[in-house]
């Protein structure tokens, strides 16, 4: 008796060692439990045989390779097996420290990935602006600043048989003052010569000021081929500046002349200039002007429009490509529309 209580005990410090072992292996590794039993009977019977009146020991070994449980895993085996509670909780305890182990280190890595994600988007980005606007092209903030005058040139063909010639240009002056211009020369129509000869010329410059929030006066300058042609306006003028005019990428002035020296007529007028940023790369663009001109023309009370719009594709930083179609009632109505298809090039 006393060699198996013996036999008993030894078996049982031998199953607590061997449980340790397996508990005590690395996280996340896989693990190889050893199971001891020593179950007591009051009987020993074997197939049916009573072979021992006397109670005895059964005593049984086992092993399993057991890979690494997750919390959900470790939960399900401690619900199905209940006498192995102790055992099956500190499994748990162990799955989830792997498993936020685990966490801990995805969000590092993905914390390290989107890192070096924006310093290659950084990286992209600069070298396509570097290639969409070479170095020789940019403009520095001094530049910027000290830059306060431009110039364009346009030629164009006209469909009603004659071309036209176009400088536009402006510059800032001192005191608020600014000063706005243009002026066209007209080849001669090809029934009656060449398109080379140049034939007639009309000019328009304004001197402006702005006084109050896009508010301002306006003197403007009128001339033309034939003699007596020449006229001054006064009047005022007005660069909206509102909210949604700048998301839609759009500008709009406006000028009214109430006092003209001829002593009679007057004129509105109004122009516009639109971007696309989103097409073509942002190299479209249209713009354009519409005059009203009241009490004007050869008669009395008589109402003439003087209108474009302009169609532009920019080909290089200066240069663009233009369709503009043209509307002029001073004209005969045979003359009164026309189409010009040219170049335009800022200097």
């Amino acid at each position: 008796m006393k060699a198996r209580t013996f036999l008993f005990i030894g078996v049982l410090l031998l199953g607590m060692m061997r449980v340790c072992y397996g508990q005590e292996a690395e996280k996340g590794e896989p693990t190889v439990d050893f199971e001891v039993t020593a179950d007591l009977f009051s009987k020993y019977i074997l197939r049916g045989q009573n072979l021992d009146d006397d109670p005895v020991f059964q005593p049984g070994v086992s092993a399993r390779l057991r890979p690494r449980k997750s919390a959900f895993q470790a939960l399900s085996a401690s619900s199905e097996y209940p006498q192995n509670t102790a055992i099956s909780s500190s499994a748990v305890g162990l799955a989830r420290a792997d498993e936020l182990s685990d966490l801990k280190e995805r969000i590092r890595m993905l914390v390290e990935e989107n890192r070096m994600l924006r310093e290659k988007l950084a990286a992209m980005e600069s070298t396509a602006a570097t290639v969409k606007l070479p170095k020789e092209l940019k403009t520095t903030k001094i530049e910027k600043k000290n830059r306060n005058g431009w110039m364009t040139a346009e030629y164009q063909f006209d469909t009603r048989g004659f071309n036209t010639i176009n400088f536009t240009g402006g510059a800032k002056l001192p005191q608020g003052w600014s000063i706005w211009g243009f002026t066209d020369v007209e080849t001669a129509d090809s029934s009656d010569g060449s398109r080379a000869d140049t034939q007639e010329y009309f000019m328009e410059i304004d001197l402006k000021k702005e006084l109050y929030k896009g508010f301002g006066v306006v003197l403007e300058y009128n001339d033309g081929q034939a003699r007596h042609n020449s006229i001054g306006r006064f009047g005022v003028n007005y660069i909206a500046r509102w909210d949604w005019l700048k998301k839609m990428d759009l500008f709009l002035a406006f000028k009214a002349f109430p006092i003209e020296t001829d002593g009679h007529g007057w004129q509105s007028s109004f122009c516009w200039e639109k971007k696309f940023p989103k097409i073509f790369d942002g190299r479209f663009s249209m713009g354009g002007f519409f005059d009203s001109n009241f009490d004007s023309g050869p008669k009395d009370n008589e109402t003439n429009v003087v209108t474009e719009t302009q169609f532009r594709y920019k080909l290089t930083e200066n240069l663009e490509a233009l369709v503009e179609f043209r509307f002029n009632e001073y004209l005969v109505a045979s003359q009164e529309h026309g189409l010009g298809i040219g170049m335009k090039y800022k200097f």
